[in-house]
């Protein structure tokens, strides 16, 4: 590794969203510093510019004469001692697994598959358009030279160019391929960043492989244009804080990890742990969900199908259940049971044991299913029957409940709101909370604060797409359980805690 002459570059192209610019200062000194942590020789600072083919041009001709050229983008943090020694260990199986035979690397993305995963309209137009999403990319600088110097290609809503032929396979979802390989008809798509330079690898039948899980896990893309109000207050908040005790830090450091998801830990909900419905405002609850034409829900037990199975015969039949978890996993497991369960008692626990069979192969033994009071995946249904008169009554309303539309969504509610509520308009919704504001230690590492503003953005979000009806939710400030229509809902979120 240390034959090779590497150079870097740092695109600082974010100082048009409002990026405050005594952090973007400081992470510029950060980034100039960072590559002398590393335990790779570089031997260079890191060029700072706003554009990519600025940035590629004026180190393919510098004297040094540099051999590769690792990109990175305002916004990503890499780990000062990891990051260069994964991306030169890249490089160099590249080079044995193409003899050299290659110009550019990064994180494909295939975005007609990214937008068809999160039910884009606009999909279709998107198909055979690649792009390297700026996080990290590595240019051969001498085959660069070698071809010209091709542009990087920024964004346009349309463009001629090769379509590519990828990979079966993905680093993750369904839409990174693992490379994209030889080229076949011309087309003309809209594009995004690092367009052209795919274009003009793969007219050179030179392969574009994506970047190896070791450089993925040595930095941290934290998207300042999704969301550049976010990223401001966290780096003022870590700048303003104090040096802290060890015994605030060790909770500091606990509270960090638990701020996060983590995949590992994972598990699906089987049985509600909140009340099925308020019974205290039973009355209300079946006026209201009279007129209900959309149910939203978390993938979490069977709430959901027993919510949809009290609406009357005389009241507008569903129109869509909308599914929407944190996890992709949870996500999966509704889908399969919907899909798949024929709505008997003999049946269910089948099904739930070959789904959990399933994930502890594919997670090395990982228990899929968060039991609560449950023995076993036997107990399941003695919990769903309660709620019905009879099992021929419950198999009647799972087969009509199969026959409603489904759309399944994975995201962070709280967050990313949208991702959900772009899926109703004008419509009638019952939308439920359940324990997500609550879960974990959401409620000390955000405060009620924060996580009932969240709540109330997802009402709003509906209100503004001509949305009427009811939340469910337990009120992050009091951990109480109610239904509210949206307009109550929101002021109610506004006031202060009731003694």
């Amino acid at each position: 590794m240390r034959d090779m002459k590497i150079t870097n570059a740092l695109i600082t192209d974010k100082g048009h969203i409002g990026i405050n610019e005594e952090v973007r200062q400081s992470l510029r000194v950060f980034y100039s510093r960072a590559i002398f942590m590393d335990p790779v020789e570089i031997g260079t600072l890191v060029t700072m510019v706003d554009n990519e083919d600025l940035a590629i041009e004026k180190n393919a001709n510098h004297s040094n004469n540099y051999d590769y050229l690792i990109l990175t983008w305002e916004g990503n943090i890499p780990n000062i001692y990891m990051y260069h020694t994964a991306c030169i260990r890249h490089v160099t199986d590249l080079n044995k697994k193409t003899n050299g035979e290659w110009l550019v690397t990064g994180h494909i993305m295939d975005q007609h598959s990214n937008r068809s995963l999160y039910k884009d309209p606009t999909a279709d137009r998107w198909k055979d358009s690649y792009f390297l999403f700026p996080i990290t990319a590595i240019i051969n600088l001498k085959k660069y030279r070698e071809l010209g110097k091709p542009k990087w290609g920024q964004i346009s809503s349309a463009e001629e160019h090769v379509a590519p032929i990828r990979s079966i396979d993905n680093i993750h979802d369904n839409y990174t391929p693992l490379f994209l390989n030889g080229h076949q008809e011309i087309v003309t798509t809209p594009v995004k960043k690092g367009w052209n330079i795919i274009d003009v690898s793969l007219r050179n039948n030179l392969p574009i492989y994506n970047l190896s899980n070791e450089v993925r896990s040595s930095q941290t893309y934290l998207y300042p244009e999704n969301d550049s109000k976010t990223f401001n207050l966290f780096w003022e908040t870590m700048h303003s804080m104090p040096k802290l005790p060890d015994n605030y830090n060790k909770v500091f450091q606990n509270l960090l990890q638990e701020k996060v998801m983590v995949p590992k830990k994972w598990a699906c909900f089987i049985k509600n742990t909140e009340e099925i419905y308020a019974v205290r405002n039973e009355k209300y609850f079946y006026e209201s969900i009279h007129d209900v034409t959309v149910l939203m829900m978390p993938c979490a037990g069977f709430k959901d199908f027993i919510v949809a199975s009290k609406k009357t015969r005389e009241s507008p039949q569903l129109a869509e259940i909308i599914h929407f978890d944190i996890f992709e996993q949870c996500v999966d497991i509704r889908q399969r049971i919907i899909e798949n369960w024929n709505g008997r008692r003999e049946t269910l626990s089948v099904l739930l044991n070959e789904i959990r069979a399933d994930y502890a192969k594919q997670y090395g033994g990982h228990e899929c299913f968060h039991m609560h009071s449950m023995k076993s995946l036997d107990d399941v249904y003695p919990e769903i029957i309660k709620h019905f008169d009879s099992e021929e009554e419950l198999e009647r309303q799972w087969l009509r409940f199969q026959q409603v539309k489904h759309t399944y969504i994975t995201c962070d509610i709280l967050t990313n709101p949208e991702m959900v509520t772009r899926y109703a308009k004008n419509r009638c919704v019952y939308i439920c909370m359940s324990d997500i504001a609550g879960w974990r230690v959401n409620l000390i590492s955000f405060g009620y604060k924060l996580l009932r503003q969240q709540l109330s953005n997802i009402a709003t979000n509906l209100q503004k797409n001509n949305c009427w009806g009811v939340v469910d939710f337990k009120d992050p400030a009091t951990d109480h359980q109610d239904l509210q229509d949206f307009k109550y809902f929101v002021e109610f979120l506004k006031r202060p805690i009731e003694e």
